[in-house]
This record gives C-alpha cells, structure tokens and sequence, in this order.
C-alpha cells in the first residue's frame, strides 16, 4: 500500500514538473515584441559549417510591433560601395545587383504559433517580389534578450540560415 501511494505521488509530482518546465519553454508574441538589431546571419551547411552570410558583422533592424505587423531590413556592410547615377534612374543593372545581393527587406504581419516554437510572418511585400502572400515559419528561440530564428530552407540562400537578435533598449 506504501509503495503504491508512493509510485503514485511520484508520478503526480513528475508530471506537475514537466508540465510546468513546458509552459517556461513557449515563447509568447508579448515577449518577442519589439524592436530587436542582427547580430549574426549564418548560412548553416548540410554537415553543421556555419557560414557568415552578410559577413561577420551585419547590419539589420527586425521591427516586431506589439499590433502584429513587422519590418525587417538586414544588410551586408560589405557590399559594393559603388552606385553611379544622380538618381534611381541613372543607376546600371550590375550596380543594383551588387547592391541587391547584400539586401534583405520585407514587411507584413507577425504572430508566434500556438505552441511557441515558430514566428509566424504573412509577408505582405519585400525586396523580393515574389515572397509577397507567403508565410515564413522559422524556428523560433528566446533567451533573455537573444532571439533565435531558424529557417529550414531560407529563401535567402536556399539552404538553412540562423538568424540572431539582440533586444534594441
């Protein structure tokens, strides 16, 4: 009879344990909202390489407002420099390549999945074009002021990117 009560108290007490240490887990929308600075952008290879994609030191703002909507710009300080032309319209193609390739833009709306392990952005336009109507579903961790996003296949370099942020205060 002891051991019976005893399995069965400790059974109650592992489930209250690992029920609570779950809910510590799940991020929520009011926690990632804000203003967050890109600290790092990796292209992640199938054997684990991680590869600075907009160099070691990228420049980048992720805006994630507390109504659901969001921006984000991310560039390589390491692009060419150069954009002959007095206005938009005198510059060559190649120029705005280089400057393109060096360049991530969108906006659109923003929620956190029910479980807490995804952002969920509706892209409602981009640098990009053809990203406009489609939903990201990167991973999504926290740590104090660090956000981790993590897509699986990126439309950036098609391949894995992580993507590290540092809380803006």
């Amino acid at each position: 009879m002891v051991n019976r009560r005893v399995l069965t108290l400790s059974i109650l007490g592992a489930t209250l344990v690992l029920s609570h240490g779950s809910s510590f887990a799940q991020v929520k929308k009011e926690q990632v909202a804000g203003a967050w600075t890109l600290v790092s952008y990796h292209s992640i290879a199938a054997d684990g390489k991680k590869t600075d994609y907009f160099s070691a030191k990228p420049n980048g703002t992720l805006i994630l407002d507390a109504s659901g909507n969001y921006a984000m710009v991310l560039t390589n300080p390491e692009r060419p420099k150069k954009f002959a032309g007095k206005n938009r319209e005198e510059v060559s193609a190649e120029d705005y390549k280089s400057a393109g390739m060096g360049l991530v833009a969108q906006h659109g709306t923003w929620s956190v999945s029910a479980d807490g392990k995804k952002l969920v952005r509706k892209v409602t336009g981009g640098f990009n074009p053809e990203i406009a109507g489609r939903e990201q579903t990167p991973d999504l961790a926290l740590n104090g002021d660090e956000l981790k996003l993590t897509d699986q296949t990126s439309g950036v370099t098609g391949g894995k990117v992580e993507q590290t942020y540092r809380r803006v205060k």
